[in-house]
């Protein structure tokens, strides 16, 4: 995950509910096949080549778009912890679930996760709406937890709005399968993997009225969207 979204709380969560006072973009599932999947795949690159000089050409399989006016605005990367390795899993010690159990004390069961990555925004401003609609959308669809690598920005942009997420450990560029210089800098910005409950983090927004407001904003958009991908 990347960018770089440094505010005070009120200012990092008022100039998301500005950017959706006069203008509110649209929420897009991109699929392998969806005839967009070029283009937002190309956002993403672009704005991973702007801000680490990374060379990015490996995407999960469903991209959320963030669109306005027909131009992407900014995007994101899921992918479903079910009966496939996540990414982040190179740099952990064990499985994802046995590492999440741990820190839930029960049992997690391994299609109750799912990755997030390949985030970018074109502006900062859609931080809050991103990271609001990310987990109703989420929990919507039956997930309990959502695991990612979270670079310094994110994580203090999380922290910002009231969310909780645990650090499970560094991302050790070293653990990576292949040549890993083609991050660019991105490993300077001392990236973490990281995990949240999905149903605390609701709990968080219903009770914030800046954040319930977006929820509420793009209710319809985020049910459509985790209704096309439910946890099977």
């Amino acid at each position: 995950m990347s960018q770089q979204l440094p505010q005070t709380p009120s200012a990092a969560i008022d100039s998301g509910m500005h950017s959706l006072q006069s203008i509110v973009p649209s929420l897009e599932l991109v699929t392998i096949t969806h005839s967009q999947r070029a283009i937002v795949e190309q956002f993403i690159a672009s704005k991973f080549q702007q801000v680490h000089h990374a060379h990015l050409h490996s995407f999960l399989p469903w991209l959320i778009e963030i669109n306005h006016h027909g131009q992407t605005v900014g995007a994101y990367g899921l992918r479903p912890g079910q009966n496939q390795p996540l990414f982040l899993e190179q740099y952990l010690p064990a499985a994802i679930e046995q590492l999440v159990a741990e820190v839930a004390r029960r049992p997690v069961v391994r299609d109750s996760l799912i990755e997030i990555g390949n985030l970018a925004l074109g502006t900062k401003a859609f931080g809050p709406m991103l990271m609001v609609t990310l987990a109703k959308m989420l929990a919507g669809a039956g997930y309990e937890w959502m695991v990612f690598t979270a670079t310094e920005q994110v994580q203090h942009l999380m922290q910002r709005l009231g969310f909780e997420p645990y650090c499970l450990c560094p991302a050790d560029p070293a653990r990576l399968d292949g040549d890993y210089s083609i991050w660019g800098s991105y490993y300077r910005n001392n990236p973490r993997v990281m995990i949240g409950n999905l149903q605390r983090a609701c709990d968080i927004i219903n009770i914030d009225p800046r954040l319930s407001k977006i929820a509420a904003t793009y209710n319809l958009q985020t049910l459509s969207i985790a209704a096309a991908i439910r946890r099977k």
